[in-house]
């Protein structure tokens, strides 16, 4: 975990390097203790490794947002990364990529305004004070541009390294005590090692300017390209409108001769069902007419046997007159005979 002991001088120096101390030292061990925070030593060779962060932080190197340098920082040859040895440049990279912050804030790419105190807003104020002390000539700086830079870094780093034990009594020693001269060599020489590093970066960013100068001749040419694509891709999206026109009205035709022949089938089965019906009827009809037939034809058996009968009778009753008729003849004859005699 990050301490604030990395900022406490030792011996007197000018205004300019007890600003770049706080600056450097200062700066650095707040932005190590935010890092710490989200990302645990223990945890570190961890989370560079994940492919997600691995992929990014490797963008971000071929991009030249990250330098060779601190790409051998962060993926050692040998051992395991360690946070203490992560420059302040390396550690508000970092913070702005991998440890959760807004990194499409409009505050990394602007000067802050003093109402924002947010952590994007004062990792970018912290920065380009770096960036401006790298840039400058001398380390001299009057009583009063001192104390309103002091002020508002002061400011920047209590509010950054909130947490961080005794972090305002060693600011305040750091602003009084002197500072030895190895020191002040350690100072210049940082200074001087941000100065080399912002030259190879103007380079890199020329070359990058440069290349995407090229890209945006390239893009154009694929704009006209895309241009002209896009007009032959009209013209053939109105062929197949058109086309599609004439297929809407021929799947129109179809679906209407589709609907008829279903009305025509319903049509056909409904007099497939009358049919049916009809055919029904007539068979119970047949099976009653042939009943019908059957009982007749027991009616006239019964009718003829009758019949049969009858006709017996009759000539049985004729018999009987036959006979009768003749007993009377019969009678009257012996009635005659008697009658004659007397």
């Amino acid at each position: 975990m990050a301490t604030a002991t990395a900022i406490i001088p030792s011996d007197e120096k000018a205004d300019g390097l007890r600003l770049l101390s706080l600056v450097i030292d200062g700066g650095t061990t707040v932005l190590r203790y935010r890092f710490d925070q989200c990302i645990p030593t223990n945890d570190l060779q961890n989370k560079l490794n994940n492919p997600t962060v691995r992929g990014k932080l490797n963008s971000m190197r071929k991009g030249k947002v990250l330098t060779t340098e601190q790409w051998k920082v962060l993926y050692p040859m040998y051992g395991q990364p360690n946070s203490a040895d992560f420059d302040i440049s390396l550690l508000a990279c970092l913070l702005r990529y991998i440890c959760g912050l807004d990194e499409q804030s409009p505050m990394w790419t602007c000067i802050p305004p003093s109402f924002n105190t947010s952590v994007e807003a004062d990792i970018t104020r912290l920065r380009q004070c770096r960036n401006e002390m790298s840039h400058m000539k001398s380390t001299h700086l009057t009583q009063q541009e001192f104390q309103q830079k002091w002020g508002d870094m002061e400011q920047i780093i209590l509010r950054l390294g909130n947490g961080i034990p005794d972090l305002s009594e060693n600011i305040q020693s750091l602003k009084e005590e002197n500072i030895d001269p190895a020191k002040e060599l350690q100072l210049l020489e940082t200074l001087k090692e941000w100065e080399e590093r912002d030259k190879i970066l103007a380079i890199e960013m020329e070359k990058v300017n440069v290349r995407l100068d090229e890209m945006g001749n390239e893009v154009d040419q694929i704009k006209d390209s895309v241009i002209a694509q896009n007009k032959k891709k009209t013209e053939s999206e109105n062929e197949l409108k058109n086309q599609g026109r004439m297929l809407d009205i021929m799947a129109a035709k179809e679906l209407d001769t589709e609907n008829r022949m279903s009305t025509l089938n319903i049509e056909v089965s409904d007099l497939g069902n009358k049919i049916s019906s009809i055919q029904e009827k007539q068979n119970t009809l047949d099976l009653k007419a042939e009943e019908g037939r059957k009982n007749l034809t027991v009616e006239h058996e019964k009718l003829y046997d009758r019949l049969d009968k009858t006709e017996s009778k009759t000539k049985e009753i004729e018999s009987a007159v036959l006979d009768i008729k003749l007993k009377v003849t019969e009678d009257k004859k012996y009635k005659y005979e008697d009658v004659s005699s007397n």
